[in-house]
This record gives C-alpha cells, sequence and structure tokens, in this order.
C-alpha cells in the first residue's frame, strides 16, 4: 500500500462517520496497522514513521480546534462526539507508535534556553507575551519525533519572547 493512499484512508477513518467518503474496496486502516505482525511493523522506514508523526500531531491541532469553536447545541454535541473520535483514532495511532519505540514530544510551552537542538524556528517574527520571563516556544506545527532515541526529526514552531 502507498503511503499516500495509506495517509488517505488513515484520515478518512479519522472522521465522523457522517463525513466520511467511502470507498468501496476499502478495509480498515487500524485493524491493518495494528495488527501487522511485529517483524514487519519494524520494517517500517524513518520516513513513513516521521509521516505518521506529523499526522497524529495535526490531528491533536485539529482536536483542539474542533473544541473551541461549537456553534449550538446540536454543533456542540457533533463536534464532542468528532473529539473524542478523533482522541480514540489518535490514542490508537499513538500505541501503534509506541509499540514500534516511536516517539513523539510536542515541544509547546518549553523555555528556550541557550541553543536547542531539537527545534526548529519556522521564521515568522516571535510574539511578544508580558507574561514571560524567558523565550519559549509558542506553538510546534510539527512534533520532535525519536525512534529507539535517535532523534528523525526536530520539532517546528513559532517562538514567544518576554518585552524587551
Amino acid at each position: 500500500m502507498h503511503l499516500r493512499l495509506t495517509l488517505c484512508r488513515l484520515k478518512q477513518s479519522l472522521m465522523p462517520p457522517a463525513l466520511r467518503i467511502a470507498a468501496p474496496d476499502e478495509s480498515d486502516l487500524f485493524a491493518g496497522f495494528l495488527a501487522l505482525p511485529a517483524a514487519e511493523a519494524a520494517e517500517l522506514d524513518d520516513g513513513t514513521v516521521v509521516k505518521l508523526c506529523n499526522e497524529v500531531h495535526r490531528l491533536r491541532i485539529n482536536r483542539a480546534r474542533l473544541r473551541g469553536d461549537p456553534n449550538g447545541e446540536d454543533a456542540a454535541k457533533n463536534l464532542n462526539i468528532a473529539s473524542v473520535q478523533m482522541k480514540e483514532a489518535i490514542d490508537h495511532i499513538e500505541e501503534a507508535l509506541k509499540a514500534l519505540g516511536v516517539e513523539l514530544r510536542d515541544l509547546t510551552g518549553e523555555p528556550i534556553v541557550g541553543t536547542r537542538l531539537d527545534f526548529e524556528d519556522a521564521g515568522q517574527a516571535p510574539v511578544v507575551d508580558e507574561s514571560l520571563t524567558c523565550p519559549t516556544i509558542q506553538m510546534c506545527v510539527l512534533p520532535k519525533v525519536l525512534r529507539k532515541g535517535k532523534m528523525l526529526q526536530r520539532a517546528r514552531g513559532f517562538v514567544a519572547v518576554p518585552p524587551a
């Protein structure tokens, strides 16, 4: 199965049932991914692992956004159901990645003291935050990814700084 098709199926399986676009021959991605024999799962290349971690991180961000913007009671109920389903899907993927020795870390809120080798600034001007005493990672757009202790990807995000 090609990575792009796998990621598309993953995204569809995480959507609430009413919003999914069904394919007639589509199999359950989670069942297939979680049922991989350990030897076959261990053969996932580092690039695939990083892409899966990036998708999990994006799902976390989207879940947080869903929960923060309901429009009325019915919308709030549907968004809450979607949020719960997304959390369950994220948990399943993270468990599978953890079994492969993969860890993804969201560095949001961590201070930047000296030079951090595990973080890359996304290049926008830092946001000034009155409550800070030192530069801090305001938001990660990509997580730090480790596989068996080896860093596969540095976190990437935006920085907030204290007033000058």
